[in-house]
């Protein structure tokens, strides 16, 4: 590819695309074409890979809901035993 990441920041990053001058100028428009879009293919990947670590950093944390439903880092509270209360044999009412 023509087109290279030259430098980075938190919130930006730049491309260099190298474009070289033909003898035609519809030979020109058609090099510059292809190397925009090689541009544009290096730009959507380094997009997509900031994605995917801000999204994994923001969603891949303790108490997570994965596809099989259990929690990670956290215990299920549906899982959880509570001690029951003791249930009396006879229902309690008024004496009579």
């Amino acid at each position: 590819m023509n087109a290279t990441i030259i430098s980075r920041t938190p919130t930006s990053f730049t491309l260099q695309v190298e474009v070289p001058y033909n003898d035609s100028m519809l030979d020109f428009e058609e090099t510059l074409q292809d190397r925009l879009n090689d541009a544009g293919v290096v730009a959507t990947a380094e997009g997509l890979k900031q994605f995917r670590r801000r999204w994994l950093s923001h969603h891949r944390r303790p108490g997570q809901v994965h596809h099989q439903g259990r929690r990670e880092g956290l215990p299920d509270p549906l899982r959880r035993r509570h001690p029951r209360t003791p249930r009396l044999s006879k229902p309690r009412g008024r004496p009579d």
